[in-house]
């Protein structure tokens, strides 16, 4: 798949659908019906101390985060092993909001990202501990790493289907 551009607002609303077409800065419930789905991870994930059951992505991307979920699962094998590195810290994926620094919608608001483990991997932070595994899993099913991006923007908790 050739993921849009972050910054091609035609093509993210050409893949993602648009999720505030009246611009009134909430998310349209009828784009939600539309584009969203829930996916139950192959593994436990908490929310903090909490089990989450399942994830609510856009269903465009639903497929590839699945496909990276399973393969974490599969090279990591065991909950221990996970936990070690904090893969089965969940972070959030849906969140209808704007960039931290920008006014334009994050890609979260388009259901399109996911963050792991935001406690170890802090966005603009100089240390981190996203497995390199994990990274190249991710990035094997589409995803762009947050990891990769320069000093002022970096956040190694973030994996988006959308290309910087």
């Amino acid at each position: 798949m050739n993921w849009p551009l972050q910054s091609d607002i035609t093509g993210l609303h050409a893949l993602f659908g648009n999720p505030d077409p009246h611009n009134r800065g909430v998310p349209d419930p009828q784009w939600e019906h539309d584009h969203l789905t829930k996916i139950v991870p192959p593994y436990t994930m908490y929310y903090g101390t909490q089990p989450i059951h399942t994830i609510t992505c856009n269903k465009a991307i639903a497929g590839p985060l699945l496909q990276a979920l399973n393969g974490i699962l599969a090279f990591y094998k065991t909950p221990v092993a996970l936990a070690a590195v904090g893969l089965d810290q969940y972070s959030g994926c849906y969140n209808f909001r704007s960039k931290r620094l920008g006014t334009s919608l994050s890609q979260h608001a388009y259901a399109a990202a996911i963050d792991i483990d935001a406690a170890h991997n802090a966005q603009r932070g100089h240390t981190h501990r996203m497995p390199k595994e994990a990274v190249e899993i991710f990035k094997a099913n589409g995803a762009i790493w947050g990891g990769d991006w320069t000093p002022k923007y970096v956040d190694p908790m973030h994996f988006q289907w959308a290309r910087v």
